[in-house]
């Protein structure tokens, strides 16, 4: 009888599956947000939004395929005590981070800020610009790469490498494909494994592969779609949190400039994702690390699997710090002042290690 009832739900899943793949999306028809919201973001971004750095510079490298990726600096006003560069994750674009980039500087940091391709104000893949797609997640890395080292050129002392999430995926490929000239590494809350809830890992691997081999890798994943708002009452939770002066920036900056905007992830994104990911997590490719990391996690978090970057960390990397953010999601950027002074505090820390590595 269990047999039955459980054949029959996979029958009518697979079916599901099928009809919505087969569906077609139609042409690009970005959401519209009502009159209401928008008053509403507007007011939102006024009150919470931290404008960049005064001195901030916009710039554009080019890759070596063409396209053009958006990035940026800015120069504390005393001595310089290191360079870092700083990786977006996921739909996230560096506006997003300006108190990151405040926090830095006032530190003593020079800060250069990197949109990776298909997000921010970096260049769009698709037709459709809210879908990430890309041949091959190496692209990224090579992108990295390419602009890490251009950064090199640009400037001396140490020079640290930071992503967050996906960014954070992304500098790991990068320092395990090429020989960066970078002097440490900071991993904030990496995507090294995703979570893929209500479906297991296994089952949501093998939906994204089929899909993208039947010829489907350009269309929106199983439930995926271009953005909208998450709530539309401002002053409710989101998946980041509970802290509401910060978890709604980036809905209520997608109002207002819509040429920012990021959708739901594509069946090929995912599945590149996920193969870098297992190619990423092998302890062979971990130990290529030859500089002192910083991975960072949250105990709370629902977006990625913080288990399994804690376990490469502990047994893999070669010289890992690990600092687990207490009562942390997955948003850094959405934590208390406190929970975030003690990133920035483990970024000084991993400066004093990577010194002490160059003496």
């Amino acid at each position: 009888m269990l047999r039955k009832l459980l054949t029959g739900i996979a029958v009518l899943f697979v079916a599901v599956w099928g009809a919505l793949l087969l569906w077609p999306e139609g042409a690009y028809a970005p959401h519209q947000p009502s009159d209401e919201y928008r008053a509403r973001a507007a007011d939102y971004l006024a009150r919470n939004l931290t404008p960049m750095p005064e001195n901030w510079q916009w710039d554009s490298f080019e890759a070596t395929d063409g396209k053009l990726m958006r990035w940026g600096r800015a120069r504390p006003e005393g001595d310089i005590r290191a360079t870092v560069i700083f990786v977006p994750g996921y739909t996230g674009t560096l506006e997003m981070y300006a108190d990151y980039h405040h926090e830095m500087l006032s530190r003593g940091y020079e800060v250069y800020g990197f949109d990776l391709r298909g997000q921010g104000g970096s260049a769009r893949m698709l037709e459709n610009p809210e879908k990430p797609w890309v041949a091959d997640f190496g692209i990224y890395s090579d992108d990295v790469a390419g602009f890490t080292k251009m950064v090199r050129t640009q400037t001396a002392g140490p020079l640290l490498l930071i992503g967050e999430s996906f960014g954070g995926h992304v500098v790991l490929r990068a320092a395990g494909d090429h020989e960066l000239p970078i002097d440490g590494l900071l991993l904030a809350v990496p995507a090294m494994r995703i979570q893929t809830p209500p479906l297991s890992y296994g089952a949501a691997r093998f939906i994204v592969e089929a899909s993208r081999k039947l010829g489907f890798g350009k269309d929106y994943a199983l439930m995926q779609k271009n953005w909208q708002p998450y709530v539309t009452d401002l002053s409710q939770p989101n998946y980041c949190g509970d802290n509401i002066d910060r978890i709604h920036i980036k809905d209520t900056l997608y109002t207002a400039r819509p040429e920012l905007r990021v959708g739901g992830t594509t069946n090929q994104f995912i599945s590149e994702m996920m193969e870098s990911g297992e190619r990423i997590s092998k302890p062979g490719y971990l130990q290529r690390l030859d500089m002192p990391v910083l991975l960072v996690t949250g105990d709370t978090d629902s977006i990625v699997q913080a288990e399994a970057s804690k376990k490469a960390c502990a047994a893999h990397i070669p010289d890992c710090d690990l600092l687990e953010l207490e009562n942390s999601g997955h948003c850094t950027i959405s934590e208390p002042d406190a929970t975030r002074a003690a990133m920035f505090d483990g970024v000084d820390a991993l400066l004093a290690r990577a010194e002490a590595a160059l003496q």
